[in-house]
């Protein structure tokens, strides 16, 4: 079990980066990431890895295929979950 602490920090560093993504603010939302970030769209064969891959792909990706671009809502999360953010 993870601490509630840490928990809330999840949350608050994934809810930051899709305010970020759906605003379009590519340097807010690469900041929700540590090291070299890795942006994995689950339906479509697509990985980007570093700044430069997945600057690119966000800065070309149609809105209407972003994996947030319909809304926003809470999912469950598992303190197992390979994360690439912050936390």
């Amino acid at each position: 079990m993870i601490s509630d602490d840490l928990q809330a920090h999840r949350e608050a560093v994934v809810t930051e980066h899709m305010r970020a993504e759906m605003a379009g603010d590519l340097d807010a939302t690469l900041a929700t990431f540590t090291g070299e970030p890795e942006y994995d769209i689950v339906p479509l064969p697509v990985i980007r890895r570093g700044h430069d891959e997945v600057r690119h792909l966000l800065a070309n990706l149609p809105r209407s295929v972003s994996p947030i671009s319909a809304c926003m809502r809470r999912c469950s999360a598992t303190p197992t979950m390979r994360s690439s953010s912050k936390g």
